[in-house]
């Protein structure tokens, strides 16, 4: 057994250190693995034959998407979705999959009538497609009116930097300049800044931890006194 088999049998029966310490030891030989053959061993439900079988790896899949796989490689996330549910394609919606691939799945559903599909699709692009990190302090949410786009969309940007929150509204007819309304964090909702700041944080940025933030108050600072 070659270095990448053992990873692709690890990645389906396995755990993530096995995955991790397998990585390791076949660079240490200059190996070059597949991550992305490994993503399919732990993201799919497969059956060798009866009392050996897997229903995917959400462990092992996370792993494998630390050490590189990319979770846009060619039909993997439908079929990790169709195999194993929900919970499996949050996990590739939450390393960088592409927000049209979520959404094109799940118009395709709606087309079909596949109302399943439809609803697990809309669930991963609600909780994590229609968002997107531009920086490491700046989140944007985009909310689409009708899911075929004619409705226009709303984009609202969070810069935790600045404190500031943007609204961009952007009309399906092109022909119409986008509405832009400004606010700061102390006039907007609190409970929307404070939810995306979480979500930043969980999508792999690093928003300042200060108290203005986190309240969504502004800071006060007296002036200097003269002595």
């Amino acid at each position: 057994m070659n270095w990448q088999s053992l990873l692709n049998a690890k990645s389906c029966f396995g755990t993530a250190e096995d995955v991790k310490k397998i990585h390791q030891a076949g660079r240490q030989y200059d190996f070059s693995f597949n991550l992305n053959e490994a993503l399919y061993w732990s993201s799919r439900a497969v059956s060798f034959y009866p009392g050996l079988k897997s229903s995917g790896s959400l462990e092992t899949t996370e792993q494998l998407f630390k050490l590189g796989a990319d979770p846009a490689y060619s039909d993997n996330f439908y079929r990790a979705v169709e195999d194993c549910g929900v919970g499996m394609g949050k996990l590739f919606a939450r390393f960088g999959l592409p927000e049209y691939m979520i959404s094109n799945q799940m118009q395709n559903a709606k087309k079909n009538n596949k109302a399943l599909q439809y609803r697990q699709f809309r669930e991963i692009y609600w909780e994590y497609g229609r968002y997107k990190v531009v920086d490491q302090t700046t989140l944007a949410e985009t909310k689409t009116i009708d899911e075929d786009g004619s409705g226009g969309r709303l984009k609202v940007i969070f810069n935790f930097a600045a404190g500031r929150v943007s609204e961009v509204y952007e009309w399906y007819n092109k022909a119409h300049q986008p509405v832009v309304r400004d606010f700061s964090f102390d006039d907007y909702g609190k409970t929307a800044v404070e939810n995306a700041r979480k979500k930043l944080i969980e999508l792999g940025g690093n928003p300042p931890d200060n108290p203005w933030v986190l309240s969504g108050k502004k800071i006060s600072i007296s002036p200097l006194k003269p002595d």
